[in-house]
């Protein structure tokens, strides 16, 4: 017989089998797995790619990548809207968790870089310098259009949808980021870098600059670097011999030359105290002096012409505050036979003379400086009277004093076809020597159509033509060594430089960071072109005096040298400024840490003298000399003109 409480027992025990029995077929009926709980989380497996999951209904799906990470710059806003404009840009992974990010994901030397505007265009960049150890890059990017209406803004990523691009374009002829000692380091074109004496590698403006030991360091780029085309640097040259006229005794500053086909006219100051005037008759079958007019003025600038309806030879006078004025002179022994009083017409600077025939003449005058002339049409009559037939001012000329004149001929318009000789290099910005040939048409703006230049070393005085046989014309003209020249082609067959050929594209912008730390000697040379075989710099920036903070930029203009300088102290030692020159054809403009210092108005075309661009020390007779002691950084050289705005903000470049 079983107890009540025994019974209670196996009741228990056989329920609960029945349970587990039921639970072992529930299994067996999902083909033996456990069912997984419903979720729609990611699962990421340990090397960071995605996984798949699976949903309580037994579907799987793919995750999506996870983000790369990216870093935003907002751009400072430049004063004006520039295009294609370089920006530095410098990453520090210390700086933010989206920096350390980026680190993190790149590649050991940065490959794969992406950098996109606000819109997600792909911009071109110029990696510098990138190291995942220490978590920093440096880059330089270009910016299609740099807004001063909007904030400019850029992102980096290492997606590896971008790639590197020009940065620097053609008008780049160097761009050096000095930022080791290494041959190429240069953008667009890339000439080459050669390195002599103490150099070394220091921290600069924008990543690492070049230090140089002011004793032996200095760097060359390449072979001399053409800033215009050779046709506009080196304006074509019209050939001419002397004629073996001997110069006469005691006699200075001659002035102007005439022809009456057997004889030339030398005019000059026999004089040279009260400016009383000679004029040498000369035979040209054998450049023989037959004659000499004493004081036949007294005629200063004296610019003369042949009449050969009268056998009359007209003198201008004028230059040094005297009035303009014409005098008529019997050729035969120099006599008076008349004189006009022409001070109220044009400028007081100098005058000139041309005869037109039948004492109808074109009175030239000037500014002292050249910067103005003024042609006059004149009937001459007796007693000094004159009738002014037509007026034309000339106030933006770039042509120079003028030393001789002559005309060709009168067309059936009324208008005059005139040739300007020009010359005395301060006053003249394309070249020393110049014959202009210009069109005088009433009511219309003087008209300067053709120019031939003329390569010699004397201040030319004196043009005249000399009809020839066959119709053509020999063209002479004279020096105030008192010599005489005869040109090698007659006036239809001479070499023309065209006038387009413009000052314009004599342009160049050069620019880098700058520290100083000391002086070692007058004149460090910090960039620049030198020369060849003298100590001339066709263009330079440079440290004068042993004066802190003192720089001077320089340039040959028609092989004159004109410097720009700042004051004492313009900047300070050891520490980076920012320096610009500027040459635009008409002025010189030098610019420190991005603002406008000092101008200087001037033309002139820059003189090459052969020797490479020097960085680090100034290079004279083609050694180098007066070596730079400080860092140099980001040296840029472009012949293009840059603007304030330009130039402030790559003054701003540095972080």
């Amino acid at each position: 017989m079983v107890k009540k409480n025994e019974a209670l027992r196996i009741l228990a025990a056989l329920m609960l089998s029945i349970l587990l029995l039921s639970a072992v077929s529930c299994n067996a009926g999902n083909g033996g797995e456990t069912a997984a709980p419903d979720t729609t989380e990611n699962a990421v497996t340990g090397d960071g790619t995605t996984a798949e999951t699976t949903t309580a209904d037994g579907e799987t799906t793919a995750e999506p990548e996870p983000e790369v990470p990216v870093v935003t710059r907002t751009l400072k806003r430049p004063t004006e809207t520039l295009t294609d404009f370089p920006v530095f840009v410098f990453l520090d992974g210390s700086e933010s968790e989206e920096a350390d990010a980026f680190f993190a994901a790149a590649d050991e030397n940065g490959a794969g870089l992406s950098v996109r505007d606000a819109d997600g265009t792909v911009l071109a960049y110029e990696l510098v310098g990138f190291s995942k150890e220490t978590a920093t890059a440096e880059l330089w990017v270009r910016i299609p259009e740099f807004s001063s209406e909007h904030d400019t803004v850029i992102t980096l990523s290492c997606d590896g949808e971008g790639a590197p691009g020009t940065v620097f374009g053609g008008d780049y002829d160097l761009a050096l980021h000095m930022s080791g000692l290494r041959e190429g380091d240069s953008s667009a074109k890339r000439n080459t870098l050669s390195s002599t004496g103490g150099i070394t590698s220091v921290a600069g403006a924008c990543g690492n600059a070049l230090r140089f030991n002011g004793k032996d360091g200095y760097m060359v780029a390449g072979m001399p670097l053409p800033l215009v085309p050779e046709m506009a640097a080196k304006p074509i040259n019209n050939a001419y011999k002397n004629t073996g006229y001997a110069n006469p005794t005691g006699w200075n500053h001659a002035q102007g030359l005439t022809t009456d086909g057997e004889y030339l006219y030398f005019a000059g100051h026999f004089d040279s105290v009260n400016k009383g005037a000679s004029i040498h008759k000369i035979r040209l079958s054998d450049m023989t002096e037959v004659d000499v007019f004493e004081h036949a003025g007294p005629l200063h600038s004296a610019i003369l012409d042949y009449e050969p309806e009268t056998d009359t030879i007209f003198a201008s006078t004028g230059g040094d505050g005297r009035a303009a004025a014409v005098w008529e002179l019997d050729p035969d022994d120099g006599t008076c036979l008349g004189k006009w009083d022409l001070r109220t017409l044009g400028y007081g600077g100098g005058a000139g003379v041309i005869s037109l025939g039948n004492r109808e003449i074109l009175l030239y005058t000037s500014a002292s400086d050249g910067a103005k002339i003024a042609f006059s049409y004149l009937a001459l009559s007796e007693n000094g009277a004159y009738t002014v037939k037509n007026e034309w001012d000339y106030t933006a000329t770039d042509l120079g004093v003028g030393q001789g004149l002559d005309s060709l001929s009168r067309s059936g318009d009324g208008s005059f076809t005139v040739y300007y000789l020009a010359d005395a290099g301060k006053s003249v910005s394309v070249d020393p020597h110049y014959i202009y040939q210009i069109r005088l048409t009433p009511g219309e703006p003087v008209a300067v159509e053709k120019r031939f230049h003329l390569s010699i070393g004397e201040e030319t005085e004196g043009l005249t033509f000399l009809p020839r046989a066959d119709g053509k014309m020999d063209v002479y003209f004279g020096s105030n060594a008192e010599r005489i020249y005869k040109l090698d082609a007659t006036l239809d067959a001479l070499l023309e430089t065209p006038i387009e050929a413009s000052v314009s594209k004599n342009a160049f912008t050069l620019s880098c960071f700058v520290k100083v730390e000391s002086t070692p000697n007058k004149y460090p040379g910090i960039l620049g072109f030198g020369s060849a075989s003298n100590n001339k710099n066709r263009f330079s920036l440079h440290l004068f005096g042993e004066n802190e903070g003192k720089l001077r930029f320089g340039a040959c203009l028609d092989d004159v040298w004109t410097k720009l300088d700042t004051d004492d102290g313009a900047f300070s030692f050891g520490t980076y400024h920012h320096v610009a020159a500027v040459y635009d054809g008409s002025m010189m403009r030098l610019y420190i840490d991005g603002s406008l210092y000092r101008t200087l108005g001037v033309s002139g075309l820059l003189t090459d003298y052969g020797a490479p661009f020097s960085i680090g020390a100034d290079i004279e007779n083609g050694t180098a000399a007066f070596f730079f002691c400080g860092a140099v950084d980001e040296v840029r050289l472009v012949h293009t003109v840059r603007s304030d705005a330009w130039i402030a903000a790559e003054a701003a470049m540095m972080p």
